[in-house]
């Protein structure tokens, strides 16, 4: 490889250099280089102490110091230093206005574990007043779709007594909302996570201690029991749609019902569904898939069971809703 000729930055000098070598700027040797970034430098006064420095510009930041010591120096001084919070105050900012540990440690320049210390020092209960709000545990429609929709695509959180529900549609969301409205009065969150090239995934935050205790005996990860709760039909038709709008498939392809089936990771899991549907007279085939390691219910496309379907159980997310009453008219047709 052939050397090539170039021109230091500082001296103006000839130098001889690899092409690979060669860069924007180019220097013959070490004192070349300190000596051009001395150019570079700029004289700035330290924040806490007041005396000048030379600092490169790129270095050049809103708050500068001379040293590690003026820097801690400052951090002290401009730290917010007020008194020990009292009982009286913990209770109007944590319990009365609902506000984070984090928020009420700004007040005080607290970090989170010592206003969370203070808090169980004088016994302030942890659980917010909506985390301790009833559930409505009548045998209905609302019960058993809130249960379904939550065996289906959702979880729970030990340590916290937390349920979560999980979807990327905003229809079957809304639809979760108005059914878990009618069973608990408390609040709850909802939160949007952005994936590069997939949907938004929506994500509902259930803080409720009694909701948690009442479900999370019948779910294991994703293995679950049928609840011995739901033993009117109204329940058992609530919790068959809740299943199918999280786990349920329906499509159409050119102009005829392509699929429509109920599907799960354990095969032990879709038994008692099936048992579920044949009192509802759905004819369904239970079979597993091998090579999407799973199992899936296969529900009859015929006419009279899709009218079924409809009338019992049916779909309450606005697509699977739209698909399955275009089915039916294409097999009327």
């Amino acid at each position: 490889m052939t050397m090539k000729q170039t021109v230091c930055n500082y001296c103006k000098k000839k130098i001889k250099r690899f092409p690979c070598k060669i860069r924007k700027i180019n220097f013959c040797n070490k004192k070349c280089l300190s000596s051009w970034y001395k150019l570079k430098r700029k004289s700035i006064t330290c924040n806490n102490c007041g005396k000048k420095i030379d600092i490169i510009h790129a270095k050049i930041k809103n708050h500068n110091y001379c040293s590690n010591a003026c820097y801690h120096l400052s951090r002290r001084n401009n730290r917010i230093i007020n008194k020990i919070p009292t009982k009286g105050e913990l209770i109007e900012q944590y319990v009365k206005q609902n506000r984070t540990l984090k928020e009420i440690g700004k007040c005080y320049g607290l970090a989170r574990e010592t206003t969370y210390f203070y808090i169980k020092k004088y016994n302030i209960s942890y659980e917010k007043k909506w985390s301790l709000t009833k559930i409505n545990k009548r045998q209905t429609f609302f019960l058993g779709y809130v249960v379904g929709a939550i065996f289906g695509d959702g979880w729970f959180y030990k340590k916290a007594y937390r349920t979560y529900f999980c979807s990327t549609e905003l229809s079957s969301i809304s639809v979760f909302m108005s059914m878990l409205s009618e069973i608990y009065p408390g609040c709850f969150r909802i939160r949007t996570q952005e994936r590069p090239n997939v949907k938004i995934l929506y994500t509902i935050e259930i803080p409720c201690k009694a909701l948690y205790e009442f479900l999370s005996p019948y779910k294991e990860k994703s293995r679950f029991f049928i609840p011995d709760f739901l033993n009117t039909k109204e329940s058992k038709a609530g919790f068959l749609s809740g299943f199918f709008d999280a786990e349920g498939c329906i499509q159409i392809y050119n102009n005829r019902l392509a699929s429509l089936y109920i599907s799960s990771k354990y095969y032990e899991n879709l038994i008692p569904i099936q048992k579920m549907l044949t009192e509802f007279g759905i004819e369904s085939k239970l079979n597993r898939v091998k090579t999407r390691m799973e199992s899936r219910i296969y529900l009859g496309q015929n006419y009279e069971n899709l009218k079924k379907i409809k009338k019992n159980i049916n779909f309450h997310s606005f697509k699977k809703m739209k698909t399955l009453e275009d089915a039916i008219c294409l097999k009327q047709q």
